[in-house]
């Protein structure tokens, strides 16, 4: 199309739009300045006239498939159904109504909202609440300071001893590709850790636990423990990815038998982030091959990034190294943001 049929084919759209606002009287047409208004909103009504009728249609389809989803869903555990329920903050169960049709309910919610934002919740906060909720109801029943059942299986005792035991098991750690016994010796490291700040939480006083400080360092921990206890699961079972593993195993042997935190926390950055030269792990992002991709060995992936659950305890990891160093500190020169 040349430049002057484009004028021509302008100039008679402008006059066409012309032609539907002209009022014609006499034998002559012509605009009225007021009506131009009037116009523009009667044209603006019927688009929003068709957009909502368009809507309307589209809901009743929606509607329609939606039926026909429910109708054919299939069951599943009562306890992963009531799981999904609370994540949506509906009623695990109403008046009179059966395990079926709890989840049909609970199908109907995931078909209305499919994009809802579940999980995105602030977990330091909840764990911030869920602590100081734990001893208001242990000082109402009277239970606060007694031995209590706890949802995680501590290391006991704590003690120098089993400290000494442990790093000696951690001498022949990567030695000799032993995947159960690097595993374990990883495991001991980590729970000793964990086990020893729970033992330093409990014996604070009321009072500080009650603080906003004293909350904030509870939630802290029931934090940790909550997204560690993947990666403490696999590490008993020896099922833990061999490059992970490889990370984990240099991580403790660098704090058991060196001291040395710097290293530990380069060895850190290396399972979280990897060390690539392309952006966090990213080795081929089209069809062709990248140049130097085969190069991409354990410490070049980003573990950080493949999932929620080892996002949260590679960051369990972090922690623990920086509880070990506060409990068993080493040169100034070989620890992370030294405070005497």
């Amino acid at each position: 199309m040349s430049g002057v049929d484009f004028l021509k084919n302008l100039i008679a759209k402008k006059r066409k739009a012309a032609d539907d606002m002209a009022t014609e009287s006499g034998g002559s047409k012509f605009i009225r300045y007021a009506d131009l208004p009037n116009k523009e909103r009667e044209k603006y009504e019927k688009g929003q006239d068709e957009l909502r009728e368009k809507d309307k249609q589209n809901k009743a389809e929606l509607q329609v498939k939606s039926d026909e989803i429910i109708n054919d869903v299939s069951d599943i555990p009562r306890v992963d159904a009531i799981k999904k329920l609370r994540e949506r903050n509906l009623p695990v169960r109403l008046f009179g109504e059966s395990d079926r049709d709890a989840l049909v309910r609970l199908r109907k919610h995931e078909i209305d909202q499919p994009d809802m934002a579940v999980g995105w919740k602030n977990e330091y906060q909840a764990a911030m609440n869920k602590a100081q909720a734990d001893v208001i109801d242990e000082i109402v029943h009277g239970t606060y300071g007694r031995q209590k059942k706890q949802d995680f299986v501590y290391m006991d005792p704590v003690d120098e001893a089993t400290w000494t035991a442990i790093k000696k098991r951690a001498e022949a750690i990567g030695l000799n590709d032993d995947i159960k016994n690097d595993s374990i010796v990883v495991h001991d490291f980590m729970l000793f850790i964990l086990s020893r700040w729970h033992k330093d939480l409990d014996s604070r006083t009321l009072e500080h636990k009650m603080s906003p400080a004293g909350r904030g360092e509870t939630g802290h921990h029931r934090q940790v423990m909550e997204d560690i206890k993947p990666l403490l699961r696999d590490l008993q079972r020896g099922k833990v990815n061999s490059d992970i593993r490889k990370h984990l195993v240099n991580i403790t042997r660098t704090v058991l038998l060196d001291h040395n935190y710097i290293i530990a926390n380069n060895a850190y950055m290396e399972l979280a982030i990897g060390n690539a030269p392309w952006p966090v792990g990213v080795t081929r992002s089209g069809i062709h091959q990248r140049p130097g991709s085969s190069k991409a060995y354990v410490s070049s992936v980003a573990h950080v990034l493949n999932n929620e659950s080892q996002r949260k305890y590679i960051h369990g990891v972090k922690r623990v190294i920086s509880k070990c160093q506060d409990y068993y500190p080493a040169d100034p020169s070989k620890c992370v943001e030294f405070s005497k």
